[in-house]
């Protein structure tokens, strides 16, 4: 995942946003990459911690946040995009409020979630990009679905279900848990790393958020390269310890990731692992490149598959291309 591990720019003290390197453990965890991966958030997402060099008012935190998107050094950490214009990122707040994961637990009694914890399944939908595969996903990309309004309007502005959706949506090329648990067990753990906490003074036994969540509209070409109403940004501002942590995920539709897997013109000698157990349409280009097996990973693929084999070396072919599991690019014959 693109986070905290770049290098680090030289040092500006006139910076008023100065990045803290490592600033969030969780990202060096093992199963927390390997999720990342699974779920195609491992390039994508950014989740960065910035302190602030001046006080932070409690009444001003979204006028902190404009100059904090502003800021070269922030856009250039982030890897936003060329500004263009004056205008302002557009934010709403959102609530902290929901600390406990007994918050999904409607999930089980709407039927979207076995009793197991299972997921239950549907036939494949896709939706501006996005497959869903089992009704908790389906859930969340189509706006027809009949679980569209399982959560009210309030509970849709707590950011503990933002960060639960953007882990359940994932990337494009996503793929999905059969269970529940390893998205609640995420979902926690993140929400752990970016907000800061306090025993209620009232109740010791029970937590109050202190850091106050802004959320910036999936649309703001300001934040996003491409417009999706899967993108997600989160910005967390705790004055007290004069922190700004940002999650930042641009969703991009596959189709505009099938230069990812070209192996056009390189070396390339192993099937990309990442594709074994795909199951959608995608285009792999072999072109010029030196393989002269067809790679045997290919006959785990469920989904329908475009090649571009002109020019590679390939001695041995062993599915028919006339199958109808396969769909071959004319270059095959030329």
């Amino acid at each position: 995942m693109s986070n905290q591990h770049d290098a680090a720019s030289p040092h500006d003290d006139s910076e008023l946003f100065e990045w803290i390197p490592n600033g969030l453990p969780l990202l060096n965890d093992s199963e927390v990459k390997q999720k990342l991966l699974q779920w195609n958030l491992d390039r994508s997402l950014r989740v960065c911690r910035f302190r602030v060099k001046r006080s932070i008012s409690s009444d001003k935190e979204d006028e902190l946040l404009h100059d904090f998107f502003a800021d070269p050094s922030v856009r250039s950490r982030l890897h936003l995009p060329a500004k263009s214009g004056s205008s302002a990122v557009q934010l709403r707040r959102l609530c902290a409020s929901a600390t406990s994961l007994a918050f999904f637990d409607k999930l089980e009694g709407a039927g979207v979630v076995a009793a197991s914890g299972a997921l239950r399944r549907c036939l494949d939908e896709v939706h501006d990009g996005a497959t869903a595969s089992d009704l908790l996903k389906e859930a969340f990309i189509n706006p027809d679905s009949d679980n569209a309004e399982l959560f009210t309007e309030s509970e849709q502005s707590e950011l503990i279900l933002h960060l639960f959706r953007a882990l359940v949506i994932g990337g494009s090329m996503c793929q999905s848990d059969e269970h529940l648990e390893p998205y609640l067990d995420m979902t926690r753990r993140f929400y752990k790393a970016l907000v800061s906490v306090k025993k209620n003074a009232m109740d010791p036994s029970t937590i109050d958020v202190t850091s106050k969540v802004f959320a910036v509209d999936a649309a703001d070409p300001a934040v996003f390269e491409s417009d999706s109403r899967f993108n997600s940004c989160f910005a967390i501002v705790d004055a007290k310890k004069r922190w700004v942590t940002v999650w930042h995920h641009t969703f991009e539709p596959r189709w505009n990731l099938y230069a990812s897997f070209s192996c056009e013109r390189c070396q390339f000698t192993t099937f990309p692992a990442a594709l074994k157990h795909w199951r959608q349409p995608f285009w792999i280009s072999l072109a010029d490149n030196p393989l002269t097996t067809f790679p045997r990973e290919v006959f785990a693929i469920e989904g329908l598959m475009f090649f571009q084999l002109s020019g590679a070396p390939l001695t041995s072919f062993s599915p028919d291309p006339y199958d109808e599991t396969f769909l071959i690019g004319s270059t095959l014959l030329s």
